[in-house]
């Protein structure tokens, strides 16, 4: 896979490379996300829900609101490496889950210090990978997740 080139800090996440190894349970790992994500989706026009619940009563592991108009952008779903539920599949079926209750277009399945993004494309849920060559987000249906350590470039360009 090749990434974009970004400016610098996003080509490499060179500071980020001994929290992979910490990401043992599920708060941990859902923190380091929610970190990643505050810095693209910055307070006050931005609010990250820890733990959110759904109109179905379902609980998301973090959701990133737009204040504006109060609509959730973004859902994420995060897993320890190793756990029982610790696949892809799962976790993108629940983010896709909680995405379809609450409105929101753009998802995230964390494994560990990796992530596949998703994307509603009508009914169905699709997985988001920045190719370089086209300048841009392309969907997939396949799953092949980025990792915090070497695809730093390409999860900045996906959530910029």
């Amino acid at each position: 896979m090749s990434t974009a080139t970004v400016p610098a800090p996003y080509t490499t996440l060179t500071n980020f490379s001994n929290i992979p190894p910490l990401m043992k349970d599920e708060s941990f790992v859902n923190g380091v996300w929610a970190n990643i994500l505050a810095m693209y989706f910055p307070f006050p026009a931005h609010v990250i829900e820890p733990e959110k619940y759904t109109a179905k009563d379902n609980k998301a592991d973090l959701f990133v609101h737009r204040i504006q108009d109060g609509r959730p952008m973004l859902c994420y779903e995060g897993k320890i490496k190793g756990g029982k539920d610790a696949t892809f599949d799962k976790a993108i079926a629940q983010a896709g889950k909680y995405m379809s209750e609450t409105g929101a277009r753009f998802g995230m399945a964390g494994i560990g210090s990796k992530v596949v993004f998703v994307v509603f494309k009508g009914s169905d849920l699709w997985e988001l990978k920045f190719q370089s060559r086209g300048g841009g987000p392309v969907a997939m249906r396949e799953h092949n997740p980025l990792d915090i350590l070497t695809d730093s470039g390409a999860i900045h360009n996906i959530l910029t």
